[in-house]
């Protein structure tokens, strides 16, 4: 792992807001949303730290306590305010990454290191979906044999290629569905609406088809091939069209309108007879005496004859007119009924319709969009393919990075990590992937520290970040030596759990028995608009962590943690030259300097000032250069409390 690298400047542009943070992480037994240990103080620092834009890459952080001391409460916490910070970096605005994607393992459960970190950074990157689930992917296969590869993603080309074809053509049935409604509500529903509604009626419409000529056949069926002629004349004028089609087009309908024809011509004639009558009359008088007779009777009553007589056949007429319009009106009744029956289940059917072909229509997309990136990434596997086949034979397995014999999976989980080590570009890939190991005190020390040197030696390199959650106690038996020494070289900073507690177990059992509403109104907003990373250091407090530097810094890498610890902590204090050189009596001490301070601490009032004799050079200096930027005077109370505070950042054993 390198040092951590920091600065205050602008953004890289690459690293635009693209996705909100990702995550497999799974929650621990009890909600952990909520602070419900108070470890919001010290673990906000480490999170920020892990999402912010300047942090530079490989990270290795530390959650560091006893067994039960709240490792997972931390740790589920510290993953959800990653995950806040990285959503704030999304909208722009923001110190922080859009793109953290984090990755939870549980040592406990893993039977090989590499493997389940690199199956967990697997899935938490194709959980994203889209170009981070095509990358995690393609790094998948990195160190698999080319040909293999090849064979593999052609496969996959030839099943999504398949897949593509059977939903294209259930989207065309669809489409074809959509097409013939009419006919499959009417035929093919056996529920819909207007079925029931005719068979429920089936009596009173095979009365009516019968009276107009429909002997044979089904009448349910000959009555629903009508409503499908009808409902293909929409709008006023097609059901005008109908009506008077059922006027003359049915029997008896031709035969009621010819006898209109006739009454009404017959009325006409009476009519024209009486307006001609002196014409005809006086020829019918010459006649003889009958002719005579007649046309006199006739002139008599001619008035109410031919009144009397066109009257009857004007009426007739339109009483054929009528029953006409009566009977077609009576026989489309049902029709018109069944129309609006088949209209209110065609619509029914379409919304049904139109929701499948969208979901299917998205799929088929979907599906496509899939196809072409396989294809291109079957098309490079056949390139690797053929220049590995090129080769020659004693070239093969050349990698410096090649595992031993039989350790296949770890060999190739360090080439996925290498992968996207190599491949992370743009705003659309991860722009750092947290992996989280949790439950390491589940195994025994030798493998909880191998586990930790694994995943040290796989993630030491951009963009991953370390996260690891242990008892250091158990680690540094499991590596032997100076514990406190191991664990630094490991771990860049870290947070003890245990001393980071609030302590207030009353708070936590609120906590655990409140409802979810109840605990979100409780907590307060979470600011991601700002980081304590961005706050500048004071020319005063460079000029005392400069002048604690030889206490601090017995390498390079000491220096480095001092700092970074100084960082971290400082917002939670006014007394920060104390806290500083508390920071760096823990972080690069000798034995003995730690312990005077503590004796000396042990027989100070709380209230006296703080001012041991006896001290060794070297922290005498340091001591003085601390009361002198704190105002030239230290109290007990304050050394101690800063002790406190420095206690929660240290890596002893």
């Amino acid at each position: 792992m390198t040092d951590i690298d920091l600065h205050t400047g602008p953004a890289d542009a690459n690293n635009a807001p693209h996705m909100a943070t990702a995550s497999n992480a799974t929650e621990p037994a009890f909600a952990a949303s909520a602070d419900a240990l108070g470890f919001d103080p010290a673990v906000r620092g480490l999170a920020e730290l892990a999402a912010h834009r300047s942090a530079g890459s490989p990270l290795a952080l530390g959650l560091l306590g006893p067994a039960g001391s709240g490792k997972s409460f931390a740790l589920a916490r510290l993953i959800e305010l990653v995950g806040a910070f990285s959503r704030a970096g999304a909208k722009g605005d923001s110190p922080y990454l859009p793109n953290v994607v984090v990755a939870r393992v549980d040592a406990g459960a893993a039977r090989d290191p590499a493997t389940a970190l690199a199956a967990s950074v697997f899935a938490a990157m194709q959980a994203e979906g889209g170009k981070m689930g095509a990358l995690a992917e393609d790094a998948a296969t990195a160190g698999a044999d080319p040909v293999d590869a090849a064979r593999v993603a052609g496969g996959r080309l030839i099943d999504l290629r398949r897949r593509l074809d059977g939903e294209r053509r259930t989207l065309s049935e669809l489409s074809g569905r959509r097409a013939r409604l009419s006919e499959t509500v009417l035929y093919q529903s056996g529920g819909s609406r207007i079925d029931s509604w005719a068979r429920a009626n089936r009596s009173r419409i095979e009365g009516r088809l019968r009276a107009f000529g429909f002997i044979s056949g089904d009448p349910v069926a000959t009555y629903k091939d009508l409503v499908r002629d009808v409902a293909e004349n929409r709008g006023v004028m097609g059901r005008i069209s109908t009506f008077a089609h059922a006027m003359w087009a049915f029997r008896g309908q031709a035969r009621l309108i010819v006898l209109a024809v006739t009454f009404f011509l017959l009325a006409w004639a009476l009519g024209l007879a009486q307006a001609s009558q002196g014409l005809w009359a006086g020829w019918l008088g010459g006649q003889g005496d009958m002719g005579a007779n007649t046309a006199a009777w006739i002139n008599t009553n001619s008035p109410t004859i031919f009144g009397t007589a066109r009257t009857v056949l004007f009426w007739a007429g339109v009483g054929c007119l009528a029953l006409n319009a009566f009977r077609a009106a009576r026989f489309m009744s049902p029709i018109w009924r069944g129309v609006s029956l088949l209209d209110a289940d065609m619509q029914t059917g379409q919304r049904e319709l139109d929701t499948l072909i969208g979901n299917q229509t998205r799929l088929v997309d979907d599906l496509a969009s899939q196809s072409e990136a396989q294809a291109r990434r079957a098309e490079e596997a056949e390139r690797r393919a053929a220049a590995f086949s090129s080769r020659a034979t004693d070239d093969l397995g050349a990698s410096p990075f090649a595992a031993p014999e039989g350790d296949a999976g770890s060999r190739q989980a360090r080439h996925f990590f290498r992968a996207i080590a190599r491949d992370v570009s743009g705003s659309a890939t991860p722009q750092r992937i947290l992996v989280a190991i949790d439950e390491l005190d589940c195994l025994p020390p030798k493998d909880a520290a191998a586990f930790v040197d694994q995943a040290a030696a796989l993630l030491a390199q951009a963009p991953f970040a370390l996260l690891v959650a242990a008892d250091p106690q158990r680690l540094a038996q499991g590596w032997g030596g100076d514990g406190a020494d191991q664990i630094a070289r490991r771990i860049q900073i870290g947070v003890r759990v245990d001393a980071a507690s609030s302590g207030d177990y009353a708070r936590l059992v609120r906590k655990l028995l409140a409802t979810g509403e109840v605990s979100s109104v409780s907590e307060p907003a979470l600011d991601t608009g700002a980081s304590i990373w961005d706050r500048p250091v004071s020319p005063e407090e460079a000029a005392l962590l400069e002048a604690l530097a030889p206490l601090a810094g017995r390498t390079p890498r000491s220096v480095s943690r001092f700092v970074t610890a100084y960082r971290l902590s400082r917002a939670r204090t006014e007394r920060w030259p104390l806290l500083a050189f508390a920071l760096a009596l823990d972080v690069g001490g000798a034995s003995d300097e730690p312990a005077a301070i503590a004796s000396a601490l042990g027989s100070s009032l709380p209230d006296q000032p703080f001012n041991p004799s006896g001290l060794p050079v070297r922290l005498s200096d340091a001591l003085a250069s601390a009361r002198t930027a704190n105002g030239g005077s230290i109290s007990a109370n304050d050394m101690r409390a800063a002790m406190t505070l420095a206690s929660t950042y240290s890596l002893q054993v």
